[in-house]
């Protein structure tokens, strides 16, 4: 509604908010009262159709009724084509299509399938509102909270908290945002992901914040109020006294770089711990194999050796590029359209793309370790996961054999590995940091410090602005993070699972690389 006439909006605020009133207590007569609307001088068609389908979700999501909330998702998708650029048509989409999802009622392992396409492409319209740089950051907040919900609820705490942080930071109020922060961290501390006073110390602050602004709550969780009441503690025991965040001002600048924007591979999920030389710990604590098993380490811990050091390889390149510390003794002609060329710029190409080339290889350690058909050269991670290529064949999508049983057994890791798949594949909000991947392997990426285009334009070349290209590779390096973290997640559960079995089997613990070398200074 931004830019129109202040009586129209008023107009248009009041008639929402008469049908909203109504919904929670008479969900049918508000769909009735809806459907009724009509156009005049202060609501044009298009505004009455926006109503409408905001009615129809909200009311048919009480009603549990998937054919009144199809029907909203019908007339918001035809606004969304007709008026792209509005973004509070495109978050009332996005939440059409998640509450589709969520009404539709089916065994777990069944249920992330059949909504697969619903709630994918919820997360792209919820992903463009967050990064639309609205004036008002209230809806993009918003976008983000929900966006995070529906990475939570498919076991994607890593990136999920991250949009959490980022709705809170955008709007401290956001008692949903802090809410979700709460629950993700005592879910790792919980299961002893990381560090548990420090993830408590964490969760305590965003439940401080939560409380604070509790009588906002109704407002952002409408009829789930109760429900998060009852989830969130009343206060948490932190325990021992916790410096947390920890002082960071006589780190140097890469360490502060690598805190700042939150990509350490450490499972305190947020900043590094200045005083361990070998911060980045994620690790595999251990494997079981049967007794009969060959001599010999698995592969499994050398490929997340190189995994792991792949990662903070392209992490320090983007440091490099960023700092600007490489010396060029190249001499380039200049193409008179604020381009860049330069060492520092391929650095930067190259680490973004070094960052993405990892997912295919924790797809092909995830073959190695669960013994999964397909030779390791044709192995792609965005559809490393289920039978066939579904979309592609109209056919429906079907797991693996072997995920399906490990999802069965509790591995909810590879639900979170599989629909960070189902994003990078066409369509889905990540897709572009595999295309830009693509571009920057099989054409021409060219970096501009004014502007984005060429003096000529070729279909054979990209252009980006040095900023958007700078935050496109830290996205990756993020994404690539949570990846890892799912996969190392992955082996946990499946390990503890091992564990707990009656054949005989005995866990093999490897001892860290830089001990055994002599390198623990």
């Amino acid at each position: 509604m931004e830019s129109m006439p202040k009586e129209q909006a008023l107009h248009i605020r009041a008639a929402i908010e008469s049908l909203h009133r109504i919904v929670d207590t008479n969900p049918a007569g508000a769909i009735e009262q809806a459907r009724s609307l009509k156009a005049n001088e202060y609501l044009p068609q298009n505004e009455v159709d926006a109503i409408k389908s905001a009615i129809f979700v909200d009311a048919g999501n009480v009603l549990r009724d998937a054919n009144i909330v199809s029907q909203g998702v019908d007339l918001i998708r035809s606004l969304t084509e007709e008026q792209p650029d509005r973004m509070d048509i495109r978050y009332n989409l996005a939440n059409g299509l998640s509450t589709l999802a969520q009404i539709t009622k089916l065994p777990k392992k069944q249920w992330y399938l059949k909504t697969s396409d619903y709630r994918r492409e919820a997360r792209l319209h919820f992903e463009m509102v967050g990064q639309s740089k609205l004036p008002e950051f209230g809806i993009m907040a918003r976008a983000k909270t929900n966006q995070a919900n529906l990475l939570s609820q498919s076991f994607r705490w890593v990136e999920a908290y991250e949009l959490y942080r980022e709705a809170v930071q955008l709007d401290p109020q956001n008692v949903i945002a802090a809410s979700g922060a709460v629950k993700v961290l005592l879910r790792a501390a919980n299961r002893k992901i990381g560090h548990s006073n420090i993830l408590k110390a964490l969760a305590a602050k965003y439940l401080r914040l939560f409380y604070e602004h509790k009588d906002r709550l109704s407002e952002y969780g409408g009829k789930r109020t109760k429900k998060i009441l009852d989830e969130l503690p009343d206060s948490i025991d932190v325990g021992e006294d916790i410096n947390w965040p920890p002082d960071l001002s006589n780190v140097d600048d890469f360490s502060r770089f690598v805190a700042n924007n939150n990509l350490s591979l450490s499972l305190t999920i947020e900043g590094l711990n200045p005083e361990l030389r070998r911060w980045d710990c994620l690790m595999i604590q251990s494997i079981h194999e049967d007794i009969n098993t060959p001599h010999g380490v698995p592969p499994i811990f050398a490929m997340f050796n190189v995994l792991k050091a792949d990662y903070l390889a392209a992490r320090w390149l983007t440091y490099q590029a960023i700092q600007n510390l490489a010396r060029d003794s190249g001499s380039y002609s200049d193409t008179l359209d604020y381009a860049l060329y330069g060492i520092r710029e391929s650095i930067f190409t190259l680490a973004q793309r070094s960052a993405i080339d990892i997912l295919d290889r924790i797809a092909v350690a995830t073959s190695e370790y669960l013994e999964l058909k397909g030779s390791p050269s044709s192995i792609y991670f965005w559809k490393r996961w289920h039978v066939i290529d579904g979309r592609k064949l109209k056919q429906p999508l079907e797991w693996d054999p072997v995920i399906g049983s490990e999802i069965d057994k509790g591995n909810t890791a590879l639900i979170a590995l599989a629909e960070l798949a189902e994003d990078i594949a066409d369509g889905g909000y990540l897709h572009p940091k595999r295309t830009l991947r693509n571009e920057s392997t099989h054409r021409f990426v060219v970096v501009h410090d004014m502007g984005n285009s060429g003096s000529r334009e070729s279909q054979f070349i990209k252009h980006f602005s040095v900023e958007d290209f700078k935050k496109q590779t830290i996205s990756a390096l993020k994404l690539v993070r949570a990846a890892l973290f799912y996969f190392v997640d992955m082996i946990t559960i499946r390990e503890a699972h091992l564990g707990k079995d009656e054949t005989f089997s005995m866990p093999l613990e490897v001892p860290p690389h830089h001990w055994i070398r002599g390198n623990d200074d």
